[in-house]
């Protein structure tokens, strides 16, 4: 799960921690080519759920189509990443 800043400060506040402050900050990555879009993404970001696809071809199939797909972004392979940031005190 990736819980969003509201979340994660309940949670630390839940937990007893004070002077608690979180943030969300946007961090696109794009990835240097195609080449490595598709390794990323099929052994990173969708290795779960090929393992499920019950051929060779349908997982090449998949990582195609979501290779494809990102090639015709602006700019191509961007990955939307978002990350966390936190700081609390525990009393």
């Amino acid at each position: 799960e990736f819980a969003n800043a509201d979340v994660t400060a309940a949670r630390l506040e839940a937990a007893g921690f004070t002077a608690i402050e979180t943030s969300l900050e946007a961090a696109p990555t794009t990835l240097a080519s195609e080449a490595d879009y598709r390794e990323f993404v099929t052994t990173v970001i969708y290795h779960a759920h090929l393992e499920r696809l019950p051929s060779a071809e349908l997982k090449r199939a998949f990582i195609d189509r979501v290779t494809g797909l990102s090639a015709q972004e602006d700019p191509p392979f961007t990955l939307d990443y978002w990350r966390l940031n936190l700081a609390a005190r525990k009393p």
